[in-house]
Formats: structure tokens, C-alpha cells, sequence
């Protein structure tokens, strides 16, 4: 039930999680309980207000009308099922529907019955009143359009499913979802279809609206925004559960649950997440907001009021999979663009600072076959690049850290980095960076992890650790997670930049953190994988490899994926740690490995990259490259892209391992490439940052 907020009390039904199955009234200064209206079963639906009458309905198959301040019941109606629909008032009317088919239209004041109309199946969808018209899915796989003063179909529309999402009407379209998979706009007075998005996944969330944008959530994990007339994607944010909660929009920020457990902040404009809350369950109530107070359920028997914090400005940006190493929290590298199985040459070329020289293959020791002519340069680029807000974000061997426009490749800003006191000339940036709420947070070899401004460049906060930080860190629910060569994963406090925990290994730490939302999984030069608890850094598991882990895991439902230096690929539960199998490969692997469709994919320093199945562990197809693969892949599309030491970055069909293009740099490729829009970004040891189109 989503929580209605009037005159400093809280409205919110319960299935009998607070304990007796009704409506409740909650103070809002207290939490205390005010009073309660038992129900013979559960209150999903969502009560309505007018002129001091509650008006909701129950499991228990009712409909009813209660007295605002008592709670003392005016009336109730019965039908034929439950009632978890939320009503809607139209003057004189109240307007609901039921799970025995049914919509229903009573008199406000007598609960008298104006109209039904039957539908083809349950009715869970809540209506929508725009003019002369009602609004309203059925599971029967309809949305219908309804004369609101007789219950007569106007039109209906049908979907290829049932219809749980509640209609909204803005501007003569229709918006909804389906558990077809599709968010539907059509035409409010005819039904026609203005525009239709492919949401990968059943559509229950019900949209709501932010300036000329249509937000939902699906049950492909994400929460969208597309613009209103076209369905164009603005942005995308990525939960780690299904969303089956409705959005709620407040000051510029969506309020959205999850299925993960946890409650999101987002913000509105740009997709970038602005805080989340933990919750033991998962949570499926929409959030109400009210004078800096945002009121939700989740499924563990608690009603929560948050206090909402000013929001910080947060630059746009092309969504929050885009901002931070491994594309997302859980380091899957997949992201979300159009095909790039065709290469149509460099957009630009950024070169950094440091001092180059060119030299012939000729000058170097035999081995592995290079490009002819080689760009050496202290100005390389190993950290890989971060794209928020149309700007690029990385570090490099020069001591950098760089801002450049990603259309363009003009730079914004760059920030000179201290170095220790051991260190000659330079502090190397190779830590790959994250942006979060306007600020990017990145590592340094001069022992430091940093909280930049991402317009301005100015530094907002510097947290020393005793070594060198190669690891990429992990920014979630206002915490870096980050690792460190002084043996330590650390979690600081991103507002503060103070440190909240940190957590001893037996070596050095070059390994960046993934998560599940509930753990923290993070490699060790001792050989180790570790599981530690996200809130309090405890151990919760650790498994023993061959050898060093210092590449980063990835992460999906029920599975961790990493590479050791043992040469092995290893898979294991990802709740208890326990062994489900590894894969052998020629030599080590430093690479991070990549998932999509059921495949890992991952580089080694054999030269190959390979792909494996997540089940079984059995190699489904390897390339061979000129040079080593310290590169982790990125996934776009049917494309796996990555680099090698042999100087190219190469493009792959995902499912059969063949080339589709290469691009020669003039020096080995350890950093990662990013994707967005259809180009690749991506560093060198030549001491350039390249788009490739």
C-alpha cells in the first residue's frame, strides 16, 4: 500500500504485518498509532481522500469508506474478490476495480452502485479519469477506455499480456505497462499506438511523469526515464533486484523500491543515484513524499519516514551504468548502446602530457608481434575511462587526472596529483575512476583516494591510506569502497571522506570491489577472494586460489566470477563461497571478466581471450591476440570489445569469437574500454585516450 500523507498523519494498509490486517492512521511527528480499522484480510490498496472520508479496499473483498479522524466506518460495498486497487474520486464519484473482473462506480456519500463493467479477467491495475474517460488494465491483457458516466467501452487496446501497471494520462496519450514487457503510449481518445518501448522484462511498476519525461520501473532491474512523445531512453539507473514498486517524483528526485531491499534516491534529470536506504526486504510500496519526508513500506512489517537532504546539483549524464569501472555495481561490463559491429574510424584522439619518444620494433627484445613503429610515453593511459554528464573522466601515468568533452575530445580540466615522498617526479594515476552525484572518486600510487567536483575539478576531499591505490573504487549508498597495496579494503564515508571501516588482507590489494547490495567481494594478492559485509566490513567468506587475485570479480544472481594468477577462471556461490568450478587458460589472468548471455568472458596473458559458459565452466570459443590481455572486456550489443598488449583493441562477435575490426594504437593496451553511444572509449600506454566509432 502506498502510504497517504494529510494534516500531519500517515494513512497506510497493512496484509497484518503491523499486526491486525486494516488501515492505519500514524502520527507523523511520533510514528505513534492513532488508530486502526481492522479488515478481515490484508489492505493492499491505497486509501483517497475527500472531504474527510478515507476511501480504500480490502482482501477481504470489500470496498469501503471511513471517517478521517476516527476511523469509524461511513459505509461499505461488497463485491466479488479482493480489492488492491487504489480509487479514484470524480466528483460524486468513487471509481475502483476488483479481482472478480469488475470495475465498480459508487456514489461517494451512499456507496450506492452507478455502474460496472466487466472485464475479461482480474482487475489489479488502478484507474485513471481524464475528461469523460476512465482508464483501466485488466489481466485479461486489455487496457480499457470507459464512459465515466455510464461504464460503457469507448475502446481497447490489447496488449500481449495482463495489465497490472495503472494507467497515466498525460497530454492526450495513455501510459502503461505490460507484463508483455512493453510501456505502452497510445492515443487517449482512440487507443492508437503513439509509441511502444521494449523494457526486456515484465512492466507491474506504474509510471509516473517528470518534465517531459515518462519514469517506470521493470523487472529487468532497472528503473527508466524516456522522453513523453518519442520513447526515446534519457537514462537508465540499475537496481540489483526487480522493480515491481511505482516511482514517486518529488523536488527533482525519484523515490523508487526494489527488490534488492533497497529504497533508491535518484535524480530525476540525469539517472545518477543520490542516496539509497537498506531495508531487510524487498520493497514494493511506493513512496510518498511530503514536506521533506519521504514515507514507504517494505515487506518485513515496517513503515519508514526518511528525511529528505537539499539535493546536491548533479551534472546529466548518459545513465549510471556509464560511471564507474565494470559499467555497474556488480562489474557485469555490459552496457547498454547501440551495435558497434562496424568500425568507422577514430572521432578523436586525446593526448596526455608526458614526455614521448618514438623508436622502431626493431629496438625490442623479441617476443610478441607489435606495431611497427611504437609511442613510448610516461603520459599512459591504464586507468579506464568514466562517462558522465558528456565528459570523460581518467588518470594516467603522467600524474594526472583528466576532464574531457566526449564529443569533442577538448579538455575540461586536469588535476595534478601529489606525489609521496618516495615517489620521484610523478604520482601515476591508474585507478579507474567513479562518478556519483557530481563528484568523481578515483586512486592514486601516491597513496590516495579522491573526491574531485566533476564541472570544476576542485578537490573536495583526500583520504590517505599507507600504499599505493590501483584499485578502482566502488561508490554505493554514500560509501567508496576501495583497496589498497597497504594490505586494507577500505570504506569511507563519501560525504565526509572519513573512514567508516577498513578490512586486513595478507597482501596487497589491486583488486576494485564489486557487490550484491548486501556483500562486498573483493580480491588479494595473498590468493584470496574475499566476502565482507557491506555495512560493517566483517569477513563473511573467503575462498583460496593458486595464486594472486588481482583481477576484479563480477557478479550475477546466485554466482562470482574472478581470475587468478594460477591461470585459472573461477566461478563460486556467491552467498556461502562455495566452489561450482574453474576454467584453465595458458598463463595468469589479471583481466576482469565480463558477463552477458550466459557467457563470462575474460582475457588472459596467454594471449587470448576467451569466452565460458557460466554454467559449466566449458569453453564456448577463444581469440588469439599478438600480446598479452591485461585488458578486461566490455560487452555493447553482440560486441565484446577489449585491448592487448599487442597494440590493438579489437571488436568480437559476442556468441562466435570472430574479429568484426581492429584499431592499432602505437603501445600496449592495458586499460579497459567504456561505451557509450555507439563509441568506444578506450587508453594506451602511447600515452592517448581514443573514441572510436
Amino acid at each position: 500500500s502506498r502510504p497517504l500523507v494529510s494534516d500531519g498523519t500517515v494513512y497506510v494498509g497493512s496484509d497484518g504485518g503491523l499486526g491486525t490486517p486494516g488501515l492505519y492512521a500514524i502520527s507523523i511527528e511520533t510514528g505513534e498509532e492513532l488508530w486502526v480499522f481492522p479488515t478481515e484480510n490484508g489492505v493492499q490498496s491505497s486509501p483517497a481522500l475527500a472531504d474527510g472520508v478515507l476511501y480504500f479496499g480490502s482482501r477481504d473483498k470489500n470496498f469501503y469508506a471511513l471517517d478521517e479522524r476516527t476511523g469509524e466506518e461511513v459505509w461499505r460495498f461488497e463485491t466479488g474478490g479482493w480489492v488492491d486497487t487504489d480509487p479514484v474520486i470524480a466528483g460524486t464519484t468513487v471509481i475502483f476495480g476488483s479481482r472478480d473482473g469488475n470495475v465498480y462506480a459508487l456514489d461517494i456519500k451512499t456507496g450506492a452502485e452507478l455502474w460496472r463493467f466487466s472485464a475479461g479477467d482480474k482487475i489489479v491495475s488502478s484507474p485513471a479519469v481524464a475528461g469523460e474517460l476512465v482508464y483501466i488494465g485488466s489481466n485479461d491483457a486489455n487496457m480499457y477506455a470507459l464512459d465515466i458516466a455510464t461504464g460503457r467501452e469507448v475502446w481497447r487496446f490489447t496488449t500481449g499480456r495482463r495489465v497490472e501497471s495503472s494507467p497515466l494520462v498525460v497530454d492526450g496519450l495513455v501510459y502503461f505497462g505490460s507484463s508483455d514487457r512493453y510501456l505502452y503510449a497510445l492515443d487517449a481518445v482512440s487507443g492508437a499506438v503513439a509509441w511502444q518501448y521494449d523494457a526486456e522484462a515484465r512492466v507491474v511498476s506504474s509510471p509516473a511523469v517528470f518534465e517531459g519525461s515518462v519514469i517506470f520501473g521493470s523487472g529487468d532491474n532497472q528503473l527508466y526515464s524516456l522522453d513523453l512523445k518519442t520513447g526515446r531512453t534519457v537514462w537508465k539507473f540499475r537496481t540489483l533486484g526487480e522493480i515491481f514498486s511505482s516511482p514517486s517524483v518529488g523536488d527533482g528526485t525519484v523515490y523508487i523500491g526494489s527488490n534488492d531491499g533497497n529504497f533508491y534516491a535518484v535524480d530525476a534529470r540525469s539517472g545518477l543515484e543520490e542516496w539509497r536506504f537498506k531495508t531487510p526486504g524487498p520493497v514494493v510500496s511506493t513512496g510518498a513524499v511530503h514536506r521533506g519526508v519521504v514515507y514507504f513500506g517494505d515487506t518485513e512489517r515496517t513503515l519508514y519516514a526518511l528525511e529528505v537532504s537539499a539535493k546536491a546539483e548533479a551534472p546529466a549524464q548518459d545513465g549510471p551504468d556509464r560511471t564507474m569501472f565494470g559499467a555497474d555495481l556488480r562489474r557485469s561490463s555490459f552496457f547498454e548502446t547501440e551495435s558497434l559491429g562496424r568500425f568507422n574510424g577514430v572521432r578523436w584522439a586525446f593526448e596526455t602530457i608526458g614526455e614521448r619518444r618514438t623508436f622502431r620494433i626493431e629496438d625490442l627484445s623479441p617476443g610478441f608481434q607489435y606495431p611497427t613503429r611504437r609511442l613510448s610515453s610516461n603520459g599512459g593511459v591504464r586507468s579506464s575511462p568514466a562517462l558522465a554528464g558528456g565528459a570523460l573522466f581518467f588518470g594516467s601515468e603522467d600524474g594526472h587526472f583528466y576532464s574531457v568533452d566526449a564529443e569533442t575530445g577538448q579538455e575540461n580540466w586536469s588535476l595534478a596529483i601529489e606525489r609521496t615522498k618516495q615517489q620521484m617526479g610523478i604520482s601515476p594515476v591508474d585507478s579507474s575512476p567513479a562518478v556519483v552525484g557530481g563528484v568523481v572518486y578515483f586512486g592514486s600510487l601516491g597513496n590516495h583516494l579522491y573526491a574531485v567536483d566533476v564541472k570544476s575539478g576542485q578537490e573536495k576531499w583526500r583520504f590517505r591510506t599507507d600504499g599505493g591505490i590501483f584499485s578502482s573504487p566502488l561508490v554505493a549508498g554514500g560509501v567508496a569502497y576501495v583497496g589498497s597495496w597497504d594490505w586494507n579494503v577500505y570504506a569511507v564515508d563519501i560525504a565526509t571522506g572519513q573512514e567508516k571501516w577498513r578490512f586486513r588482507t595478507g597482501d596487497e590489494v589491486w583488486s576494485s570491489p564489486a557487490t550484491d547490495g548486501d556483500s562486498i567481494f573483493i580480491g588479494s594478492d595473498d590468493g584470496r577472494l574475499y566476502a565482507l559485509d557491506l555495512e560493517t566490513g566483517e569477513e563473511r567468506w573467503n575462498f583460496q586460489a593458486g595464486a594472486a587475485v588481482t583481477s576484479t570479480p563480477a557478479v550475477d544472481q546466485d554466482t562470482v566470477y574472478f581470475g587468478s594468477f594460477d591461470a585459472h577462471l573461477y566461478a563460486l556461490d556467491r552467498a556461502t563461497g562455495e566452489f561450482k568450478w574453474r576454467f584453465r587458460t595458458e598463463d595468469s589472468i589479471l583481466s576482469s571478466p565480463a558477463l552477458h548471455g550466459g557467457a563470462v568472458y575474460v582475457g588472459s596473458h596467454d594471449g587470448n581471450l576467451y569466452a565460458v559458459d557460466s554454467r559449466s565452466g566449458r569453453e564456448l570459443w577463444r581469440f588469439a591476440t599478438g600480446g598479452e590481455i591485461k585488458s578486461s572486456p566490455s560487452i555493447a550489443g553482440n560486441i565484446v570489445v577489449f585491448g592487448s598488449f599487442d597494440g590493438n583493441v579489437y571488436g568480437l562477435d559476442a556468441e562466435t569469437g570472430s574479429e568484426q575490426w581492429r584499431f592499432e594504437t602505437r603501445n600496449d593496451v592495458f586499460s579497459s574500454p567504456v561505451i557509450g553511444d555507439g563509441v568506444v572509449y578506450i587508453g594506451s600506454d602511447d600515452g592517448h585516450v581514443y573514441a572510436l566509432e
